[in-house]
């Protein structure tokens, strides 16, 4: 019987992974007319007819698109304890809202109907062929990712205090490239930062390849390039157009597991308009734009849009994991502090950009001659200052000069240590 009083958060649904292995261990054909018998690897289409006769929701793919010849892969959705959802109208749920199936029910299924090994996970972990070395650069394991934006080059402490984790820091001609030590960095704080301008953001996961645009913390716009999965739709294709409701097929949150499916991995597109709240293009530059956008299968697509954009194409070297941030000339590597350290270093980070107050930091911090005379100059202002408050009987003026002249002298006697010049 249906327990109605049993709720699920849909938010708490994650993508579960079902990787099908070569049926044949050696994963290619014989190269002789006297080999064993070479067994065909399963089909996409063999899996998703399985998937669909258990009516569970997924999409599926040929691991040869990434990496990973002779497997095929699919992906639903479930929950933390390895449960698929699934959609089917003439069944009732014991398990809440949602009709499901466990991961090792699935996976022994799915071995005994296909022949096949079955791994079930969280995340997609097939390993690449051995015998294709020229694919090896598409493994689904290939991480990568950068970041370019109008970061001040004293922002790096800061950055990596909120990554979390160690970056690379470059800072070339008022643009800054910033990445992770570590291909799986988390550069999402970094898109966000605060910068007064636009901040591109690149990823890569195996094939895809992700572009998002922040503009003062706004997503302005995210755009995905890569191979195009096979939706699996159990439902009735009668029932998706009289889009149909009912607690029976799981929807009692207004959207079939289908749905449910097809919105979680939607592939996210942006148009060329979308990059105008921070980037003045031209006519043409809109047109070249679109083009490469609406190319899903672009061998290169982040190099052509950054030099569309005026960017460092070298970005894009290192965002497709083809180079390391520390290749590129001037990158400094910066490790997270907790926050009242990352602070001191930010403030004693040598500015590199033109500017008053970076002029006057870098002259701070490095203490030329000069600086000495001006300071000189200032304490004797505020002496002067501080006699004149006296004579007047403005105790509480003369006062705050002379803790002005404190400060003055107290920075004096910072030494050079403190101010990072040991570095």
């Amino acid at each position: 019987m249906f327990e109605l009083d049993q709720d699920h958060d849909t938010s708490l649904l994650m993508p579960l992974y079902i990787g099908l292995a070569p049926r044949d261990p050696r994963g290619q054909r014989p190269v002789s007319d006297e080999a064993i018998d070479f067994i065909e690897p399963v089909t996409v289409d063999e899996l998703a007819d399985v998937l669909l006769d258990l009516g569970i929701p997924s999409q599926v793919i040929d691991g040869a698109q990434v990496g990973a010849p002779g497997w095929v892969m699919a992906r639903g959705l479930g929950w933390s304890d390895g449960y698929f959802i699934r959609s089917a109208r003439n069944e009732n749920s014991s398990r809440g809202p949602y009709l499901t199936m466990g991961s090792d029910d699935l996976a022994a299924h799915l071995a005994e109907e296909l022949n096949v090994s079955c791994r079930i996970g969280p995340a997609m972990h097939q390993e690449p062929s051995p015998d294709n070395d020229q694919i090896a650069d598409l493994s689904v394991h290939k991480r990568a990712g950068a970041v370019i934006g109008n970061y001040r080059s004293t922002d790096g402490p800061m950055l990596a205090h909120g990554v979390g984790d160690p970056l690379w820091f470059t800072y070339q001609r008022g643009q800054t490239i910033v990445s992770g030590v570590h291909p799986d960095t988390d550069l999402s704080s970094v898109v966000q930062y605060p910068t007064g301008s636009a901040i591109v953001g690149l990823e890569r996961n195996g094939p895809w390849r992700r572009l998002m645009i922040v503009d003062d913390g706004i997503l302005e716009a995210i755009h995905e390039w890569g191979p195009d999965w096979l939706t699996v739709d159990p439902r009735d294709p009668l029932e998706i157009e009289d889009g149909w409701l009912t607690t029976f097929s799981g929807s009692m949150h207004g959207l079939d597991p289908a749905d449910l499916v097809q919105e979680y991995f939607e592939v996210p597109q942006a148009f060329a308009a979308d990059f105008l709240s921070g980037f003045d293009l031209d006519s043409e530059q809109l047109t070249a734009l679109d083009k490469v956008l609406v190319d899903r299968s672009a061998f290169d697509p982040f190099t052509d849009v950054l030099r569309i954009l005026g960017l460092p194409d070298v970005a894009a070297e290192v965002a497709e994991g083809w180079r390391d941030g520390h290749d590129l000339p001037g990158a400094t590597r910066v490790e997270p502090q907790p926050f009242g350290r990352a602070l001191w270093d930010s403030v004693t980070t040598v500015p590199q950009e033109p500017g008053l107050p970076a002029w006057i930091q870098r002259m701070w911090i490095t203490r030329p001659a000069s600086y000495y005379w001006l300071t000189a100059g200032e304490i004797t202002v505020l002496a002067a200052g501080t006699v004149a408050a006296v004579k007047k009987n403005r105790t509480g003026l003369a006062a705050g000069l002379g803790g002005l002249i404190a400060v003055s002298v107290a920075d004096l006697l910072i030494p050079a240590k403190w101010r990072g010049q040991d570095r």
